[in-house]
Formats: structure tokens, C-alpha cells, sequence
């Protein structure tokens, strides 16, 4: 395993099957050197899915830290949603990610199932699915203005589902250009994208997300990317990674970012 850092993880303060401590204790054996939690933070939705006692997350990342601060290098963040409730600042890093729509007054999901997606296409964008990509990406670059993320978490969350139910086809010119106007609104910045590998760790697609037509178009733009399991259990961690560098590779990456302990570097692959 070349890259031995994970930065999306969750656990049972959020809807994550492992505790803290175990999740920790995997890392350890498995010789990670850098282990990020990232609960999900609360919004006023969906208590059981996001984080529930914040006090309680902080100060047990807070004490691990100091447990195993000589075996691993362990960091607190929070993947904070568009629709975020919480003060972000006192965290490592922050994860910025898209999860849900909110539409009079409610919020719906778009990877809460195929039952929920459908139920938003229909709900919220009168079954237009373009409309829906659209706005899907639009939320994206409006959470990136917002937040400031760290890390931007599963860019194309909006296909998860398309290899279970066509949904719509990746390959047409009507979504590439989506993507690719949506990258042109964030050209410049200083951004840093995760290769999610959870969405083939849960056979939900053959690729990551984002795929490897939109992983090839961030480094066109020179935005940075980084490895992650999106760890919602043990067996997660590490998941993929060594398969995950050759495809980067062959997509024309010559570096990746991690995390050296004390900040993101970049590595050669």
C-alpha cells in the first residue's frame, strides 16, 4: 500500500459501524500513519445519519490523540454538509460535501438509496434528471463558496445509482458538459478533490467517484486529489488503494496529496 492515510472516516457518533477507538486500532495494525475522522455534521434533518452529540465526538478524537500519539498521527475533522448547522472552525480539515436538496422546507436525499433518489427526481425536479444534475452541481459550487472545504467529497455523488437503474448515460455530451462547465466556475482555485473508492468497496460502480473521465479532467486543471475509503467500518480502510494509484496513473497523475503528520504534501506515483 503506497498511500497509508485515510481522511473520510465515520463511526458510531455519525453512521458508522465501528467506534472511534476501533477504527483507530484497525488503522494501527494495518500500519496507517495518518487516520482523519470526519463525522458528518448535523443538519436539521436525518438525527440517525448525521452527528448527534458533538461535544462527545470532540473530545473523544481529542483523546486518542493523545493515546496512540505515538503509534499514529490522528486528526479531527467533520464532513460538513451544504446545509451545515455547526461552527466549523477548531477542526483539522474539513470535507465539503453535497448529500441533500432542500425544497419547501423539506430535504431530500441523493444518496440515501435508490427509493430516495427516485423520490427526489420526482419530488423536487419534476423528473427531469438534467435538471437535477444541474442542480446537483450547482449546490457543489455554491457549498465550495460557503464552506471552504478542505477536501470537495465525492464530486459526482449525483451518479452513484446509474449502474444499478440507467438514470443517465456518464458518457453523453449533455452531463460531460455539466461537469465540465461546473470545473470551468472553479478554475483557479486552489482546490483538493478525494478519489472515493467506497462506491466500489460497496459494488454500487466499477470506478470511484468521481469516475475516471472527471478524474482525468482535475488534473487537465491542475486541481490536487487524494485517496479515500469514506471508511464506514473496519474492513474499509485501506480498501482499493494500491489499484486506486495505477488508474491515476494511467490517467496521466504523476502526484497525489496526502498527509505527512503535520500538513497535505504531494507525493510522486
Amino acid at each position: 500500500m503506497i498511500v497509508k492515510c485515510n481522511l473520510h472516516t465515520h463511526t458510531t457518533f455519525c453512521d458508522g459501524k465501528n467506534t472511534p477507538e476501533e477504527m483507530v486500532l484497525n488503522a494501527i495494525e494495518k500500519g496507517f500513519e495518518v487516520l482523519g475522522f470526519s463525522s458528518h455534521s448535523p443538519i436539521p434533518t436525518n438525527e440517525q445519519y448525521f452527528l448527534r452529540d458533538v461535544i462527545g465526538y470532540n473530545g473523544e478524537i481529542d483523546r486518542l490523540k493523545e493515546k496512540y500519539q505515538d503509534k499514529i498521527c490522528i486528526l479531527k475533522g467533520i464532513e460538513a454538509d451544504y446545509y451545515c448547522s455547526i461552527d466549523l472552525s477548531g477542526y483539522d480539515y474539513v470535507i465539503g460535501s453535497v448529500h441533500y436538496v432542500k425544497n419547501n422546507g423539506n430535504y431530500f436525499l441523493f444518496d440515501g438509496g435508490i427509493e430516495e433518489y427516485r423520490l427526489t427526481l420526482k419530488e423536487v425536479y419534476n423528473g427531469n434528471i438534467f435538471d437535477m444534475i444541474q442542480g446537483y452541481f450547482d449546490t457543489v459550487v455554491d457549498m465550495i463558496e460557503k464552506i471552504n472545504p478542505t477536501i470537495i467529497g465525492h464530486f459526482d455523488l449525483i451518479s452513484l445509482y446509474n449502474e444499478i437503474e440507467n438514470f443517465f448515460d456518464e458518457s453523453s455530451e449533455e452531463y460531460k458538459s455539466i461537469v465540465r462547465n461546473t470545473l470551468e466556475k472553479l478554475k483557479g482555485k486552489n482546490l483538493l478533490f478525494e478519489m472515493n473508492l467506497s462506491s466500489i468497496y460497496k459494488q454500487l460502480k466499477k470506478e470511484a467517484y468521481p469516475n475516471n473521465y472527471i478524474l482525468k479532467l482535475l488534473n487537465d486543471y491542475n486541481f490536487g486529489v487524494i485517496l479515500s475509503n469514506d471508511a464506514h467500518n473496519t474492513q474499509m480502510l485501506g480498501f482499493g488503494f494500491d489499484e486506486a494509484v495505477l488508474t491515476l496513473k494511467s490517467l496521466g497523475y504523476k502526484k497525489i496529496k496526502t498527509f505527512d503528520k503535520k500538513s497535505l504534501i504531494d507525493i510522486e506515483i
